[in-house]
């Protein structure tokens, strides 16, 4: 039965040529799942045999994307503040007010085109389906998953959608294409601050109070933020139109 087995990650490389990094070498980058990493663990081994059979890599770098991440003796906050970037910290679970500031900010009145399935198909969007609503999932060790809330949430009701479309009948790149897409939505949702990864989150937004630090003064940091590189300069390396770039595009 396939298994989601690890978290590793191959992004040095990037992370050390990131321009955030090499200028301000005490900015943490750290490596974000756009399509979480536990709503894959999840799926239904039908599905995750699927992915496989497509060549489909969760840890992939079209859904990863290198945000400043909260650590020990980092000023990742202020750079977070300062470039109106989205904060990576915590868990990401927000309790209820990531959904709600998610559905507050994306419109619902979207059409969704029919998709027709197989029965094997229904059968096994329905045990996905089953997999990532579940309360109360067991690990195959006997152990619970953790609760699926917050960013993960609502990541799991866009990635249900996706399931739908996926079958096996279609060419890899036509399937990875699928969840690629799916990656760069979510980075977008992020990147606009409509998808928050905790609770303060939308404070780095354009014309927000950003980190609130005692040195904050309208998004600069006096002690830092004159000596790094220039916004127009950091937004042309870092964004794709709109969106941040994927770990895939840096």
């Amino acid at each position: 039965m396939s298994e989601v087995i690890s978290r590793s990650v191959s992004d040095t490389t990037e992370k050390n040529n990131h321009i955030l990094k090499k200028a301000i070498p005490e900015c943490q980058i750290a490596s974000h799942h756009l399509i979480s990493f536990q709503l894959f663990e999840r799926l239904s081994s039908e599905r995750l045999k699927q992915m496989d059979h497509h060549h489909y890599n969760w840890n992939g770098k079209s859904n990863l994307v290198l945000l400043p991440h909260h650590g020990k003796d980092s000023i990742s906050k202020m750079v977070a503040c300062h470039y109106q970037l989205p904060f990576h910290s915590g868990a990401h679970n927000g309790k209820r007010k990531i959904e709600k500031h998610f559905k507050k900010t994306v419109s619902d009145d979207v059409t969704l085109k029919p998709v027709t399935m197989t029965p094997e198909e229904k059968d096994m969007y329905d045990d996905d389906k089953k997999g990532l609503m579940s309360k109360k999932k067991i690990r195959s060790n006997g152990k619970p998953f953790s609760p699926i809330n917050g960013y993960h949430k609502v990541v799991s009701t866009l990635l249900l959608l996706v399931l739908k479309e996926l079958k096996c009948k279609l060419t890899n790149f036509v399937y990875q294409e699928k969840l690629e897409t799916l990656s760069e939505d979510i980075c977008e949702h992020i990147s606009l601050f409509e998808l928050l990864l905790s609770n303060p989150g939308f404070n780095f937004a354009e014309n927000q109070v950003g980190c609130t630090l005692p040195d904050c003064k309208k998004r600069e940091h006096t002690d830092f933020s004159g000596s790094w590189p220039k916004d127009v300069k950091v937004k042309a390396e870092l964004y794709e139109g709109q969106r941040l770039k994927t770990l895939e595009e840096l």
